[in-house]
């Protein structure tokens, strides 16, 4: 048992560390203030208050505090 957990951990570590060397595993500190959402995703987990609206004609309205559900 000792040995496979000291298998798996050795295995991920070097897993780790080589993804760390090539991409890199941290968001830098302006995507972190940004949203990782946002910038990692391109999209927005929270609307935080701001209801979309799209209009027959296509246009789309952003409303601060509307509610979804009038």
């Amino acid at each position: 048992m000792l040995v496979v957990g000291a298998y798996a951990f050795g295995v991920s570590y070097g897993l780790g560390k080589g993804i760390d060397r090539l991409m890199g595993f941290r968001a830098s500190a302006e995507e972190e203030l940004t949203g990782l959402d946002l910038t990692v995703h391109a999209e927005t987990a929270y609307d935080n208050g701001m209801v979309m609206l799209k209009s027959g004609s296509g246009d789309t309205q952003v409303r601060s505090g509307a509610r979804a559900f009038d």
